[in-house]
């Protein structure tokens, strides 16, 4: 936990080297970095005192962790790992409180919207356009209308599932060109194999560009076949549709840069636009629209709120760390413009950087502590009006659950007493010794899962392996009670079925196969010493982690997610493809962005990660190694 990052003429300073006395002074002279002519430090301890522990101590406290790989000493990793669990969450109520608060109001003026329309009488649903609603006709302009904007017809619903390929191709064309053909481009045109792939995928691009045109010109032409529609006025306004808007800057642009730039990949990340042709599947983008319209007031007034926190903080640590000693820190804060990019990753939660200066750490404990809640707001009444405007959407239809009823009674005359006695006992009916049986495998359950962990520690492969032959001789025998007792079980036996087909459908069962795989690799790799499963013994251990699943019965946390998910299935049908659609196109404009950029942005170099090339043109080599990164982008991280 030493820093030299300050230091003036010290470079690659050996940490593990530098003393420390009992007042915390730091002497890196044997690492390769000395003191000043006075003795004064050049290199300091991070956690040297408790004002300067109280900072970092913050920034774990906001959920960041920029020297979690530097803790040496087990204790700091335990109180890091307690601050991520428990501490970050305790810390982030103020946050909560003031989110929280936003969103009541926003409730309480909705309430007071609706409350005030219908003492006027007046419905504040939003109509619904139905464009297909009018028919074209015999003519030519209203047959093509019924063709491309009605799909009236099987021809027609089959060119429309045609060009939704044409977009897929034009996405997959892009991702694939990125690695085969603009890498030609990029050696002088040198000759290579893979030029002829750039080609065909060239080659889609432009099919897909002529089809697109010559459908929007036809779509054009034809939206003046509906009266909304009509004369000059109603041809701007069709123009002016989402839809529309997209088709025109998804070709326009890829034949003007063809045209002047055919060796760069920006024009055909436009045709990736047409992903926005889905949107009729979902129509995401239009409920952010409608989402927006409504909260117009609010966001207006939460977004100049967080623009003015923005250009305030930004102004603030601009003065603080011009001048700090550490040259990449008054390099990232040597102006505002520079100082806005560092500023509006802080206001939204993340310290990429965290070497401040003493003034400057008190102004990210204000940012963390209030700055980053009313920054937040604006994504916060998103995210809520996404959810209220799709659940009002769907409430006529809502989402099934499936309610359990009771189950099928079984004619218990036809089943085995025997049969019955082991479905009772291994499910804890029937006595105590069945209770407390199902218990003791509960917490046998437990045991061997914290014994797979153990297990994992070197020198502490064996530990337990005693144990452990006796707990898979018990799952064995508990295994072989469910199978009998299947019969009895309402959940697979029905009135009239066979025994065999019971007991299969047992086997074949979710839990059964979870039991499966927690016993038989261990009979496996005792009957077989010198096999494959039992040379991997360390990895088919860690499938006892299933077992946990069996306390599914006392803690329902799968059936609980599940019915989470199929309640709310609309909504993240809606927001998936928004997210999807969203990553896609973020990570076109991030690769064209970037690739180019060779700067070495990191000095020094770390010894992990990049191993050297940090250049961002390093990590967006092509479109799939920028998938990855945007992805992390799009979550709020900035690795």
């Amino acid at each position: 936990m030493i820093y030299c990052g300050a230091a003036r003429g010290c470079d690659d300073v050996d940490t593990s080297l530098c003393v420390i006395d009992e007042w915390g002074l730091v002497d890196c002279t044997d690492g390769g970095c000395s003191n000043g002519p006075e003795g004064q430090e050049v290199c300091w301890g991070l956690y040297r005192s408790i004002a300067s522990s109280s900072f970092w101590t913050l920034i774990e406290l906001f959920g960041e962790f920029p020297l979690i790989d530097m803790h040496s000493t087990p204790w700091g990793r335990v109180l890091g790992t307690f601050t991520a669990v428990f501490a970050v969450a305790v810390f982030a109520l103020p946050v909560g409180v003031l989110a929280s608060g936003f969103e009541d109001q926003i409730a309480k003026r909705h309430a007071a919207e609706k409350v005030a329309a219908a003492a006027m009488g007046v419905s504040v649903e939003v109509p619904v356009e139905a464009d297909d609603v009018v028919m074209g006709g015999q003519s030519f302009r209203g047959k093509v209308y019924d063709f491309l904007h009605r799909k009236s017809s099987r021809t027609a619903e089959l060119f429309a599932g045609f060009t939704r390929l044409l977009i897929i191709g034009c996405a997959l064309s892009f991702m694939l060109d990125s690695v085969f053909g603009f890498k030609h481009h990029q050696n002088n045109n040198s000759p290579s194999e893979n030029y002829g792939w750039h080609n065909i995928l060239s080659g889609v691009q432009m099919l897909a560009a002529i089809v697109f045109a010559l459908e929007y010109v036809m779509r054009t032409f034809s939206a003046g076949v509906n009266p909304k529609y009509a004369g000059l006025h109603g041809l701007c306004k069709y123009m002016c549709k989402f839809h529309a808007i997209i088709d025109l800057i998804s070709i326009l642009p890829y034949f003007i840069g063809m045209s002047f730039f055919p060796t760069s990949p920006a024009p055909s990340f436009f045709l990736l636009l047409r992903i926005f042709h889905f949107e009729r599947c979902s129509e995401s983008f239009r409920v952010f629209d409608d989402i927006i319209l409504d909260n117009l007031d609010v966001l207006s007034v939460t977004g100049f709120a967080a623009g003015l926190l923005w250009i305030f903080f930004s102004s603030v640590l601009y003065f603080t760390e011009r001048n700090n000693p550490d040259e990449e820190m008054a390099n990232w804060y040597s102006n505002i413009p520079n100082s806005m990019w560092m500023t509006m990753l802080n206001l939204s939660g993340e310290c990429p950087l965290a070497n401040y200066s003493t003034p400057g750490k008190f102004v990210i404990g204000i940012i963390g502590l209030f700055a980053t809640a009313i920054f937040g707001v604006p994504i916060g009444i998103l995210g809520a009006g996404f959810e209220e405007l799709i659940a009002k959407e769907h409430e006529d239809k809502p989402d099934e659950i499936e309610i359990i009823t009771e189950p099928q009674m079984l004619n218990t005359t036809s089943v085995g007493r025997f049969s019955k006695f082991c479905h009772d006992f291994v499910n804890g009916e029937g006595s105590q010794v069945a209770a407390t049986f199902e218990q003791g495998i509960f917490v046998l359950i437990g045991l061997t899962v914290t014994l797979g962990v153990i297990q994992t520690v070197p020198d502490w492969k064996d530990v337990g392996s005693s144990f452990e032959f006796l707990a898979i001789a018990i799952f064995t025998v508990e295994y072989i009670m469910r199978l009998i007792g299947a019969v009895a079980d309402p959940e697979f036996a029905v009135t009239g079925s066979s025994p065999f087909v019971t007991r299969l459908k047992y086997v074949f069962s979710f839990y059964s196969i979870i039991d499966l795989l927690a016993i038989l690799p261990f009979y496996y790799a005792y009957a077989n010493p010198n096999s494959w499963i039992d040379q991997h013994d360390e990895y088919l251990r860690m499938i006892r982690l299933l077992r946990l699943l069996k306390l599914e019965k006392y803690v329902p946390s799968i059936s609980l997610l599940d019915d989470v998910f199929r309640l709310k299935k609309d909504i993240l049908t809606v927001a998936g493809y928004a997210a999807l659609t969203l990553w896609f196109l973020f990570t076109g404009a991030m690769y064209i962005a970037e690739r180019n950029d060779h700067a070495i942005g990191i000095d020094p170099v770390p010894l992990y990660g990049c191993a050297g090339e940090c250049a961002m043109s390093d990590r967006y080599t092509t479109y799939f190694s920028a998938l990855p990164l945007t992805g992390i982008h799009l979550t709020g991280k900035y690795c």
